[in-house]
Order: structure tokens, then C-alpha cells, then sequence
């Protein structure tokens, strides 16, 4: 049975250990003080404002807005949240040295299937060095 997790922030390997580890289940992504390792935090960006009271930046965010739909093929593309996504996707990789990803969550293959953000949005958005290898 696992007795440490290396993976998880702690607020999130709470749920397991509780429910299915009966509170056994330790973080090995905390130092020997309790902090929390570095590569765990949220990344630098300007979507994630800092909260004034605990200096902390949110893990997750909402980003609101105005975009329609119109259909392509049997799906649904919407160009406005498209140009959202990609300046977020932008953002993180110029504000973090160490970000190295492939496909954000909400960027996935199939998204820039159905939206054809790889030719129209991220391809006219983001500077060469920072396109996707799709």
C-alpha cells in the first residue's frame, strides 16, 4: 500500500488519504518545516493575482467571456475563447522558466482539432518559439 505521495499538493492528497488511506497517507511534497515544494505552487501569470491577505496565488481560475459559438462540422468552435486560451497559454510559457508542457488541460489535440487553433489561433498568437510541436 502507498505510505507517501510524491505527486500532490497537499490540500489536494487530503481527499485520498481521508478516504481512502484513513489519514495514513504522507506528503512527500513537503519539506521537514511543512512547506510546500516550489514546483507545487501556482505559476507566475497575469490571470492568477495574489490575494493581498496570504500572499498566495489560486491554483484555479474562471476566465469569463463574450465569445460565440458558431459551428464547424458537427461541433462547436468558438474563435473568442480560442484567442483566450492561447494568450493564457502565452502568458505561462513567457512568465515561467520552468513550464515544459506539451498540451495545457484545455488545449488538448482534440479541442485544436475541432477550433483548428494550431493554423488559426495559436499560429498567428504566439511567437514561433512558443508554438506547439502538434
Amino acid at each position: 500500500m502507498l505510505d507517501v505521495q510524491y505527486r500532490m499538493h497537499p490540500a489536494i492528497s487530503r481527499f485520498p488519504s481521508s478516504e481512502f488511506y484513513n489519514f495514513t497517507l504522507q506528503d512527500g511534497t513537503v519539506d521537514s518545516v511543512g512547506n510546500v515544494s516550489p514546483l507545487l505552487l501556482p505559476p507566475t501569470s497575469q490571470y492568477l493575482q495574489t490575494d493581498t491577505k496570504t500572499g498566495n496565488r489560486p491554483s484555479v481560475i474562471f476566465l469569463d467571456h463574450a465569445g460565440v459559438e458558431s459551428t464547424k462540422d458537427r461541433s462547436r468552435v468558438n474563435l473568442n475563447e480560442a484567442h483566450l486560451v492561447a494568450s493564457v497559454v502565452e502568458d505561462l510559457l513567457l512568465n515561467n522558466a520552468v513550464c515544459s508542457i506539451r498540451y495545457p488541460a484545455s488545449l488538448s489535440p482534440e479541442w485544436c482539432y475541432t477550433s483548428n487553433c494550431e493554423d488559426k489561433i495559436l499560429g498567428s498568437l504566439l511567437p514561433t518559439s512558443l508554438r506547439f510541436p502538434f
